[in-house]
């Protein structure tokens, strides 16, 4: 946590922060404002366990729909979404690829 002392000082530190980000390569390049269809999108993809709200907004500059998402090898999620590794495009596919056990579900008495 960061405190800053008035408005001005707090506008000075998240300058200076977002030019850090910048020059080490971890700004956020995707677009932060989405259509009805992407925003819908972009919450089942924020909803993953361990995707940040920059993957998910990579992940929603990148493909146009969920489908085209699940639809996609890790190595094709890991191509086309910035800053994405494979490890991760792998556990990403994993989950959307995930197949539901009725079985786990509570028995009707």
């Amino acid at each position: 946590m960061i405190f800053s002392d008035s408005q001005e000082e707090t506008a000075r530190l998240l300058t200076d922060l977002a030019t850090i980000e910048t020059k080490k390569g971890t700004a956020i390049t995707a677009p932060t404002a989405l259509s009805k269809e992407r925003e819908q999108v972009f919450r089942v993809v924020a909803s993953i366990p361990r995707v940040s709200y920059v993957t998910a907004l990579n992940l929603c500059s990148s493909y146009n729909t969920l489908q085209e998402i699940i639809n996609s090898t890790p190595a094709e999620l890991e191509r086309r979404t910035a800053g994405l590794s494979r490890p991760r495009a792998t556990e990403i596919h994993k989950y959307l690829r995930h197949k539901f056990n009725s079985d786990m579900l509570a028995a009707k008495k």
